[in-house]
């Protein structure tokens, strides 16, 4: 969705929209209110803490991305998969 639409009304309606977009592919943010296959708490208590340039961000493990893209179905994350694994 793009980021016009993120409300508080649909920010608080993740049945009906999970994912705000901020700019324009291949450069942008998704924010994410929830990702099939993976329990929010536990992923986050595993998430490391990385610097990329001078920038601090929390990444999940890579089990978990491998998760998340699996429960997806999408096939261009099940491609995703393979370059992860190799």
């Amino acid at each position: 969705m793009p980021v016009f639409d993120m409300s508080l009304e649909n920010y608080l309606n993740p049945d009906r929209y999970d994912v705000f977009t901020f700019g324009v592919p291949p450069v942008s943010i998704d924010i994410m209110l929830a990702v099939k296959g993976l329990d929010f708490k536990e992923v986050w208590s595993q998430a490391r803490w990385k610097l990329i340039d001078k920038v601090q961000v929390k990444l999940i493990d890579l089990q978990s991305l491998i998760q998340a893209k699996h429960a997806s179905g999408r096939h261009r994350d099940l491609d995703d998969i393979d370059h992860l694994q190799s």
